[in-house]
């Protein structure tokens, strides 16, 4: 069950899309040049895979300053199961090389039911918290 590529962006100010996924936990490495002079703002969220516009829910804001977070990505109501994550760069993040890669945990077969703390205990049983 390690963490698996999802893919990798170079932030823009429109939305791109990864491609489906089941998992329930991603998380986000950056990097960015040249080094901006203040905080870059970007936003990750979910998105409905079909349709347009698309469906985005659950954004939070990612830094260009800071470490994202491990976030918890699970399904709304259990209906999608062609989840997709969103990403789009603020203001003037093109004025900068921001890549990102988004990352997802990979559940074995037959795991979707497992409480959200017992996942979270394997996380840390595999260093990946």
């Amino acid at each position: 069950m390690p963490w698996r590529l999802l893919r990798g962006f170079s932030l823009t100010n429109q939305w791109q899309y990864s491609q489906p996924f089941e998992g329930k936990f991603i998380k986000v490495e950056q990097s960015i040049f040249p080094a901006p002079p203040s905080t870059l703002r970007g936003v990750v969220a979910q998105a409905k895979n079909s349709g347009i516009p698309r469906e985005i829910f659950n954004s939070e804001f990612l830094y260009s300053d800071k470490v994202a977070p491990i976030y918890k990505v699970e399904a709304p109501d259990n209906i999608w199961i062609d989840r997709v994550i969103a990403v789009k760069g603020l203001y003037y993040v093109t004025e900068y090389n921001w890549n990102i890669n988004i990352f997802y945990w990979e559940t074995s077969n037959g795991s979707g039911n497992v409480p959200t703390q017992q996942t979270i205990e394997t996380l840390l049983v595999y260093g990946a918290l």
